[in-house]
C-alpha cells in the first residue's frame, strides 16, 4: 500500500539515490500532510548519505473560510507576492510552519526551499 511508512521509506530512498546520481549532496525536505511515514522518509534520506539541512512542514492549514487576500494577510503581503520576486517564489497559497526553530530577526533574508 502506498500510505504506509514502508512505502514512504522506499519512495524517499529511491528519490535520494536518483538525487545522488545527479550530484546532490545536501537537501531541504518539505513534508505535507499527517502520517507515520514522514519521519521514516526523512531518516531514510539521511541514511543514504545526503545531508538534510532543513525540514519544512507545508501541510495546508484550514482558515475561517475564503476571504480576500488583503483582508487575511494585509496590503504589504499583497504587494510582496505580486512583485517580481514574490511571483518567482510562488508564495501565494502556501501555509508553512517552522519545524526546526532558529533565530529570525528583522532584516533577515528569507528564501523558499
Amino acid at each position: 500500500r502506498k500510505s504506509t511508512p514502508y512505502a514512504a521509506q522506499m519512495a524517499a530512498e529511491q528519490a535520494a539515490r536518483r538525487a545522488m546520481e545527479h550530484g546532490v549532496r545536501k537537501v531541504d525536505v518539505m513534508v505535507k500532510g499527517p502520517g507515520s511515514g514522514r519521519e521514516t522518509a526523512i531518516r531514510s534520506v539521511q541514511n543514504t548519505g545526503i545531508e538534510v539541512t532543513g525540514i519544512k512542514d507545508v501541510t495546508p492549514v484550514p482558515h475561517n473560510g475564503c476571504a480576500k487576500f488583503v483582508e487575511r494577510f494585509g496590503a504589504d503581503a499583497m504587494k510582496f507576492v505580486n512583485s517580481p520576486v514574490g511571483k518567482e517564489l510562488c508564495l501565494r497559497g502556501i501555509n508553512a510552519k517552522v519545524v526546526q526553530p532558529g533565530t529570525i530577526r528583522t532584516g533577515d533574508r528569507i528564501t523558499k526551499l
